[in-house]
């Protein structure tokens, strides 16, 4: 119980959008916070949801064919996607997931990163230490 309680709070309290998928059918069986600021949806939205509805149409083949293609990994790098927000904008992300099993069945936990964020974030880290240098 008081290790369930533990990872439950590590969870929740991650910074990046974490979520637990069914492996079946794609439901959304639990998400972050983190997960519902980033996407818009609240909790109740998102368990009515399936992955399917936060990808990109034309990456959803792609995504099928990878986790066909790793079936017997545990850990599976699902790499560079197109995500796609509750007000319809949609952003880059790198995905990462591993298989678990959740009340006996199969799932995957994902978790993702704002490819856009990174992306800025690192452009400023390189500006502030050529700032540097040059003063």
């Amino acid at each position: 119980r008081a290790d369930e309680a533990q990872y439950r709070l590590l969870f929740e309290a991650s910074p990046l959008p974490t979520w637990i998928v069914d492996e079946a059918t794609g439901r959304f069986l639990v998400v972050n916070d983190a997960a519902l600021a980033q996407y818009g949806y609240s909790r109740d939205e998102f368990r009515a949801l399936t992955i399917e509805a936060i990808r990109l149409p034309q990456e959803s083949g792609r995504m099928k064919d990878e986790f066909r293609a790793q079936a017997n990994t545990p850990f599976v790098l699902a790499g560079a996607w197109h995500h796609r927000r509750k007000d319809g904008s949609v952003f880059a992300v790198e995905l990462r997931a591993a298989r678990i099993t959740l009340n006996g069945a199969p799932a995957m936990l994902g978790f993702m990163l704002d490819a856009d964020r990174e992306a800025a974030a690192a452009t400023l880290a390189l500006r502030d230490r050529q700032l540097a240098e040059s003063g």
